[in-house]
């Protein structure tokens, strides 16, 4: 199977959802991301509710984890929830002209649908 790298929290959600449920390094894995990377997506997705983590025990040792899609995640409202933080953290920037690079690749980046 195929699966284009995930480059937001929709393609993520839209990895376990053909998956149907995968551990922390199968994601890091299939994403060509490291571990730690998708780890903190993983995370935030599970705050925001999008998904769950199962633990499974298998002898000795640590657990596994599988992570699950939680039934009515919605990919889009994932994206544009990351979108307003990140335009939150832009416009706390102190240096203005720091900041005005940022609006200016933000604009830049909405514009050419990328």
């Amino acid at each position: 199977m195929s699966i284009e790298k995930p480059n937001s929290n929709a393609g993520l959600l839209d990895l376990l959802r053909i998956a149907g449920s995968l551990t922390l390094a199968e994601m890091a894995y299939a994403t060509e991301v490291t571990p730690t990377a998708v780890r903190q997506r993983l995370m935030r997705l599970m705050q925001k509710g999008s998904i769950w983590r199962e633990v499974v025990r298998h002898g000795r040792g640590r657990p596994r984890h599988l992570y699950r899609l939680v039934n009515g995640s919605d990919p889009l409202r994932e994206d544009l929830f990351d979108m307003a933080i990140q335009w939150q953290e832009t416009l706390r920037l102190n240096d203005s002209d720091q900041r005005r690079v940022m609006l200016l690749e933000i604009g830049r980046t909405l514009s050419s649908g990328n």
